[in-house]
Order: C-alpha cells, then structure tokens, then sequence
C-alpha cells in the first residue's frame, strides 16, 4: 500500500505464501506466484517462433496490476533476480521483444524466502541476495505463530500442538546453549 517492496523471510509452513494470497484477496487484486527464478526470461518474457511475446505473470502484474509474489527469491538464481533491480526503482521497464510498459498504479512486488538473504544458513541451501536488491527490499520476519496453530489443532490435536510448542523450546534452549540454531526447521 505504501510502496514498499517488502522481503518476507521465514521458515518452511510460517504462512508466508498465504498471508501475501490473503492480502491480495483483502485489496481486490489479482495474485500471481512466479516463484523461483531460473532464467530473466522468466521475468522478462521471450519472443515466440511466430514473432509475438509471451507475457509472463511478472508482465502481467507490472502492465495490468496485481500483486507479483517471487517466493523462494532465495533459491533463485541470482543473475535472474538482478532484473528486479529496475523495477523495485522505476515507473517503467523495457521489455524486450515488447517495448516500454509502464508501471500499473496498482502493481506490486513481494519477495519471499527462507533466509534473511544472506545466503545459506544451517537449514537452507540459500543463495546471497544481491545487496543493491537487498537495498530496495524491506525485510520482514515471519515464524510460526502459537496462536494460529492453536485454532488449527483445536481441541482434536491438542496434545500435538503442546509436544510442538515444547519441542521448539527445547531445540531453542540447545541453540542458545550450543551458541547455534538446531539444525532443520520444524513445521506443523
């Protein structure tokens, strides 16, 4: 709403993906998942055999509106994602094989990822999030939340959810005495 181009970072099944679905759905506009990034054509898009373009779901958003979500930025290789450099500091692009779009007042871009950019860590093989990308990005941290998996147990799990909440306060109590994370996330 404010412009932002925010970097939610967290572990595995935290909500991250459905919280950004949600708040598309909550502003009316549309959602589009492009996911990791292999290859800027990706982002970009490519000219067809038959001489057109295709207009990838990145295009879509940019020219037409919508929130575009790169989950998993992280994982994504970096040459790929220095394309957002532009677009997180400018009106317009030029696509190729298309031409000079500009920006639709209602677009906006949302990174995701399970690191907090600075490439791998104990429990995620990660790339390192180009600083000039990082520079543009505001990063916000998500973990699991007791309440939400509270009303997701309910009563008929509840046993489990405590097991849950102990078994992160014990691998958090090794963590801080072993001066590290215990290695492997924990989802419900």
């Amino acid at each position: 709403i404010e412009d932002w181009n925010p970097y939610v970072w967290g572990p595995s099944g935290c909500g991250k993906t459905y919280m950004i679905k949600q708040a598309a759905n909550l502003i009316g506009i549309r959602f589009f998942d492009i996911g990791r990034i292999n290859e800027p054509y990706e982002i970009l898009g490519a000219g067809t055999i038959t001489g057109g373009y295709t207009r990838p779901p990145f295009f879509q958003g940019d020219a037409g509106g919508g929130i575009v979500f790169a989950d998993e930025i992280d994982a994504s290789s970096p040459m790929a994602t220095l394309t957002f450099n532009h677009f997180t500091s400018n009106t317009y692009y030029i696509f190729p094989y298309y031409g000079k779009a500009e920006r639709h007042s209602n677009f906006r871009f949302v990174a995701a990822g399970n690191t907090r950019g600075s490439g791998a860590d104990s429990d995620y093989m990660r790339e390192r999030i180009d600083a000039s990308l990082q520079q543009r990005l505001t990063p916000m941290e998500f973990t699991y939340d007791p309440q939400v998996e509270r009303a997701i147990f309910s009563e008929k799990y509840s046993e489990w959810f405590e097991f849950s909440q102990l078994f992160r306060l014990v691998t958090d109590e090794w963590g801080e005495e072993n001066g590290r994370e215990a290695p492997g996330p924990f989802t419900t």
